[in-house]
């Protein structure tokens, strides 16, 4: 015996059977939803998924400048790591670089971007040549 869904499709052979849609409504209200705030990101990749990892980097107090160059280590302090499957991937890169493009047309300035650490910039720093005199 037929039920009124099942004869309904019969009703409807173009459309296969089974077939689910979901629609995916972002939220307009975050509140209660977590805030974190993170100024270091490191990420991972496995065959499965990117995972970012935020932390924050706190400097070191100091009661006066320096009198000559000095590094601090500093070490960051995990905040919460996020997992993203593969798939999600290049849509959150397009989605970020869309947000950069809204952000430096509304604030007319290009985003600043980080300097790089004492580090990067000893290793990729190359002597200057001295020029002689001709």
């Amino acid at each position: 015996m037929a039920t009124d869904d099942q004869a309904e499709r019969d009703q409807r052979p173009d459309e296969p059977a089974g077939l689910v849609e979901v629609r995916i409504v972002a939220p307009t209200e975050v509140a209660g939803a977590p805030s974190y705030y993170s100024n270091f990101a490191q990420v991972g990749i496995s065959p499965y998924e990117f995972t970012v990892h935020f932390s924050r980097i706190s400097m070191p107090l100091v009661s006066a400048p320096p009198v000559e160059p000095k590094t601090f280590e500093v070490t960051p302090q995990p905040i919460v790591s996020v997992s993203i499957p593969l798939n999600l991937v290049r849509g959150l890169i397009r989605a970020l670089e869309g947000q950069v493009e809204n952000w430096e047309k509304t604030f007319r300035q290009p985003l600043p971007t980080a300097e790089p650490s004492s580090a990067q910039t000893e290793r990729t720093m190359e002597p200057k040549a001295e020029s002689s005199p001709a």
